[in-house]
Formats: structure tokens, sequence, C-alpha cells
């Protein structure tokens, strides 16, 4: 068995998260491209249609080039989820993968299909609520379980009232949300 064993600073592997990335959803490069030319095309556009309309050049423009920063911020999440999809795919790896929570009196376990995180509760430091999802913040590393995978809202405050109940005093102040959460039941 080969072993290794030493410390790392935290954010120090941030460093690494460009070719991480890349390897994920390929890179960066078509969205600055896509960017690019959405501004300067919306751009182009408003000053040509600014002229017919008696208005001028400059203002057609910087309302062009608004519209395609706009149409670019609708477009390029979903690019990037298709992207990363089609990336992961090509490797092997399955859409659909199994999430589970297991919730003990020691820890979090937090398996996603083959990979499990062991969670000690002093390791967590938050739970919150954002856009369908409860995330559980483990010493900086973020574990999500969307709101679907709970079969009513009974039991989705069921779930966040256990967290709250093994989780420090510092950690519960930070989640007044999630203690609002199950509070309302009351």
């Amino acid at each position: 068995m080969t072993s290794i064993y030493g410390t790392i600073r935290i954010g120090e592997a941030q460093a690494t998260m460009a070719a991480t990335g890349k390897r994920q959803r390929g890179s960066l490069v078509w969205h600055w491209a896509l960017m690019s030319a959405l501004i300067l095309g919306m751009g182009l556009l408003g000053t040509v249609l600014s002229i017919p309309a008696r208005m001028d050049g400059n203002v057609g423009l910087v309302i062009g080039m608004i519209g395609g920063l706009l149409i670019y911020t609708q477009w390029s999440k979903p690019l990037t989820v298709w992207r990363f999809r089609k990336t992961l795919m090509a490797r092997g790896v399955p859409l659909d993968i199994a999430l589970s929570w297991d919730l003990s009196d020691d820890e979090i376990v937090y398996r996603i299909g083959d990979i499990a995180t062991h969670a000690p509760w002093r390791a967590v430091t938050e739970i919150f609520h954002e856009k369908g999802w409860w995330i559980v913040m483990a010493q900086g590393t973020p574990l999500f379980a969307a709101d679907r995978l709970f079969a009513d809202t009974a039991a989705q405050r069921a779930f966040v009232a256990e967290i709250l109940s093994h989780m420090s005093d510092e950690a519960r102040a930070r989640s007044g949300e999630a203690v609002k959460f199950v509070s309302s039941a009351a």
C-alpha cells in the first residue's frame, strides 16, 4: 500500500482550478469568443440601426453592446452545462449518478456515485438553501441535497433539523435561514 501525508494550506490548490475546469467543461476560449462576438456584433447592429432612427451612433453602439452582454449571460450557463455533460459522457461518466446522505452521531457520509466524503460534525461550518438545494459546508467543501429528493416539506425540515442538531453553536448561528426553516413548522 502506498500512502502520502502532509498538509496543504486552504486555497492552495485553487491555482489548479483553471486546468481542472478545462478538463471538465473544455476551454474558456470559446466563452470569451462567444461573448466578444455577441457584444461586438450587437454593438455594430446597434450602430447601424441608430442611423435610420437618427440617433447618435455611439448610443446605438452602447445599447447594442449591452444587449449582446445580456444575451451572452442568458446563453453561457446552459452552454457550459451542455459542454460539461458532453465532456463527461465522452469519458464514460454517467449523467445520472446516485446521491446519498447518511447522518450519524459522529459524521455525515455523503456519497455521490462511487465517491464518498466523510465529514465529522466539527468540520461542518454552516447549512444554507440556494436555488432548490440545501448546501452543507464542511471545511470549505459543499455537500448538496436537492429539494426534489425529499418526499415532502416535513421530510426536508427533519433532515435540516437533524443536521442543525449536530452542529456547533457557531455553525448554527451562521445557518440562520436553516434555523428559521426548521422553526417555521412550529
